[in-house]
């Protein structure tokens, strides 16, 4: 389980969250209403025309530029001791050791993908990642109020684009299925 950082000096936990939705409403428009949701904590991290990355705000100070910046003095300190005596060389490794709090720090993010369904005519919304209180509530009212989307009901044919149906048509029959292979046939 994920921790967010709290607003009173705890860390909140965060939950697993997948969701998939077909909506009436414009790719870019479901991104941008997502993209603005008044949620104290949050920030959208990497964003494109088809997605966008929700996480927490960062509170740590300590990030890629201080750890590399960290590792270059290490480095340096390690080669000029090396000067006055060549096994300290062996230390020059321990210029990775400030990288190590980043790999093993886990943050939430949540990532939301928007995709227009030219065959259908509507979108394509999917949610995954961890989630937290405050953005489950803010997220899940939002898309429990997106408008349904405009397809047709699975019992009622459809037709092809620029195929009409006549009225009096039958409803086309289901496939059957194929015969057991002679592998299959043996293992019942």
């Amino acid at each position: 389980m994920n921790r967010t950082p709290g607003g009173r000096g705890g860390a909140e936990p965060t939950i697993p969250y997948q969701l998939s939705r077909r909506t009436s409403r414009d790719p870019a428009r479901v991104l941008a209403d997502i993209a603005s949701l008044e949620v104290p904590g949050i920030e959208v991290v990497a964003r494109g025309s088809t997605h966008l990355v929700l996480a927490p705000e960062r509170p740590s100070r300590y990030g890629a530029g201080r750890a590399v910046a960290l590792g270059g003095v290490i480095t340096l300190g390690v080669l000029v001791a090396a000067a006055a005596s060549v096994p300290l060389i062996a230390l020059l490794p321990a210029a990775l050791l400030p990288g190590v709090p980043l790999l093993l720090r886990r943050e939430p993010r949540l990532g939301v993908g928007v995709l227009d369904d030219p065959e259908e005519g509507d979108t394509v919304v999917t949610v995954a990642g961890d989630m937290w209180s405050a953005l489950a509530v803010a997220l899940h009212s939002y898309l429990s109020s997106l408008p349904s989307s405009r397809t047709i009901d699975a019992a009622t044919p459809a037709s092809a684009p620029g195929r009409v149906l006549p009225e009096d048509a039958p409803p086309p029959t289901p496939d059957t299925p194929a015969p057991p292979s002679p592998d299959e046939s043996a293992a019942s």
